[in-house]
């Protein structure tokens, strides 16, 4: 749960989102909730950063998709194009919108009624797994910009970076301090405040959020199995009618931006690095390859681990009142009060993740892991045909 198993973790982001100025948002310790910042020096640059990041974004495209390059460099560079539109996607805020703290605190307050007078259930596998992903997360995420600074100081031409776009690249030398120095450090300072900003609330919000709502309905089962009466399968309803709110509120922030560009962009991501690590691991000068298979692993991971977890709300939810319709069977009330149960129990709805009019099913972990690998094997093919023509 949020407020017994992922806080700290929480509390670290956003202490170095602060320190980066990057997001809007601060941990107030005394209410124990997260608010938006008021400075208006604060918030202009985190303003300033949405815009210059948008700005970097765009310049990248036009330096990769319209420089000339061989396309194993392009496939270079469309891995970090690729993480930086998932990234800027995630963190766009220009509106100050609260709407992802909303979730986090009301899921906080919700998880201190869930729990009032009740012992703190036990970290769950999937808990767990889900901990020690986020932890890879943010070592990734100390790992990006280090990564390409090596990169370009080993490979100024790397693209899609600014110093590739320029013809003299690979005539730069780092003996003297000229403008390339400042826009490596431009560069390494643009990986930090986007990937850690955006990086927020994908983790906190779509991994965390899925595991904290499969908590809650750990809670909900063990709950049933102890009702005995009719007031306490009651009870039980109204829990599941709270996590229902959960839900729709998790979601509203979800479908418009997050589980849409992670459902889009992390399989590309996938496919990139699967074809960048097979052939181009001679090409790519180390340390700056190490970032590659790093992101492969994170990619795959989110592709596999997360979005199973996400499919699984939807089953659990559907158990969850397949259960407490079981329970109407040799429960002790009158036919009366049995009929308004069974009325409200029909009146709850199975629970989804979802993205646009879709949602996460437990067909999608396969159907994408087939899809990437299918065409990660397209791309070597090609790459193979190519190379044996010019032979």
């Amino acid at each position: 749960m949020y407020s017994t198993q992922f806080l700290p973790l929480l509390i670290r982001h956003i202490r170095v989102c602060r320190f980066l100025r990057s997001i809007p948002t601060d941990f107030d310790g005394k209410s124990k909730k997260l608010v938006l910042i008021t400075g208006p020096f604060q918030i202009a640059i985190f303003r300033l950063q949405l815009i210059l990041s948008l700005g970097y974004c765009v310049t990248l495209f036009l330096g990769l998709f319209l420089g000339k390059m061989s396309m194993s460099k392009k496939a270079q560079g469309l891995v970090f194009y690729s993480m930086h539109i998932v990234i800027l996607a995630a963190r766009w805020n220009y509106s100050l919108n609260n709407s992802a703290m909303q979730v986090i605190n009301s899921a906080m307050e919700f998880e201190t009624q869930l729990l009032q007078g009740r012992p703190i259930p036990k970290m769950s596998l999937q808990a767990k797994l889900i901990k020690l992903f986020v932890h890879v997360v943010q070592f990734t995420l100390l790992v990006i910009p280090l990564a390409v600074f090596c990169l370009i100081m080993f490979d100024p031409c790397s693209p899609p970076f600014l110093l590739s776009m320029s013809t003299n690249c690979a005539s730069i030398k780092w003996d003297n301090c000229g403008i390339e120095i400042y826009i490596l450090i431009f560069e390494t300072w643009m990986q930090a405040h986007m990937f850690w900003a955006g990086a927020l609330w994908i983790c906190f919000h779509l991994f965390v959020g899925v595991v904290v709502m499969l908590n809650y309905f750990q809670v909900v089962e063990q709950r049933i199995h102890e009702a005995k009466t009719g007031h306490e399968v009651e009870a039980c309803i109204k829990l599941y009618r709270c996590i229902q709110i959960m839900e729709k509120l998790l979601n509203a922030f979800l479908m418009v931006r997050i589980v849409p560009v992670m459902v889009a962009g992390m399989p590309g991501l996938q496919i990139l690095t699967q074809y960048v690590c097979i052939k181009m691991h001679e090409e790519i000068s180390m340390p700056g390859f190490l970032i590659f298979p790093l992101v492969f692993g994170d990619s795959t991971v989110n592709n596999v681990l997360v979005f199973t977890l996400a499919s699984w709300i939807n089953n659990i939810s559907a158990k969850v009142l397949m259960q407490l319709g079981n329970k109407m069977v040799n429960l002790d009330a009158s036919r009366m009060g049995l009929s308004i149960l069974r009325r409200k129990i029909k009146a709850c709805t199975v629970l989804k993740i979802k993205f646009g009019s879709n949602f996460i099913d437990r067909g999608t972990p396969l159907v994408i892991q087939n899809f990437c690998l299918n065409q990660t094997m397209t791309l070597i093919l090609i790459k193979s045909s190519r190379l044996a023509a010019k032979d």
